[in-house]
């Protein structure tokens, strides 16, 4: 692109994912970073204008769960770890972000090959198991598909991250945790963080 083929570049924060999407497709927008939901990109892919065009490229996003080990149940290893396999990671990838990802080993990807570590122990997706390591940690289900304990999940409005928190509650429930979601604004969500 010739250096004087255009002399400014604004960049315009827009919060909902329709009205980028119209932005967008109207012509209002030239460009649009992992700001549009997959269901409207496979869209475009499909019908968009021709003038159009969708890249793919490797990210380093990372969707994970962080514990308080201050809350009694979450110190205990073996309910951490049936969590872990409580949780059918392959299909959330497959359903929930349709391929686009990959199991991360921790909180930094491939890409950052210097300091990335692919030899890391995993927990496979095992309901069952998870059922035997809770009942083990000593919280057997009270009655049969009784709750075991109740945990809070805080996260935020932001649109991506409260979908995966209600899925990945989803999960966890059906090995007998009551998980309630506490759906925050990003700045009291880091403020609690902060806070522990």
């Amino acid at each position: 692109i010739p250096k004087d083929s255009f002399r400014d570049i604004t960049f315009k924060y827009v919060s909902d994912d329709k009205t980028r999407y119209q932005y967008l497709v109207r012509g209002d927008g030239n460009v649009v970073l992992s700001g549009i939901s997959l269901t409207k990109t496979e869209y475009l892919r499909q019908h968009g204008p021709q003038n159009m065009q969708i890249i793919d490229s490797a990210g380093t996003n990372v969707s994970y769960i962080c514990f308080n080990f201050k809350e009694p149940h979450l110190a205990q290893l073996k309910v951490r770890q049936a969590i872990a396999q409580a949780i059918d990671i392959p299909g959330l990838l497959k359903y929930r972000i349709g391929g686009f990802g990959y199991r991360s080993t921790g909180i930094l990807a491939p890409a950052h090959a210097e300091y990335y570590e692919a030899d890391v122990e995993r927990y496979e997706f095992d309901r069952a198991k998870a059922e035997r390591l809770l009942d083990e940690a000593g919280y057997p289900r009270k009655g049969p598909g009784g709750w075991r304990f109740t945990l809070s999940f805080k996260t935020t409005t932001e649109k991506f991250g409260n979908e995966m928190a209600r899925l990945l509650a989803n999960e966890i429930r059906q090995v007998g945790i009551d998980v309630q979601l506490d759906v925050v604004e990003a700045g009291t969500f880091f403020a609690d963080i902060n806070a522990g």
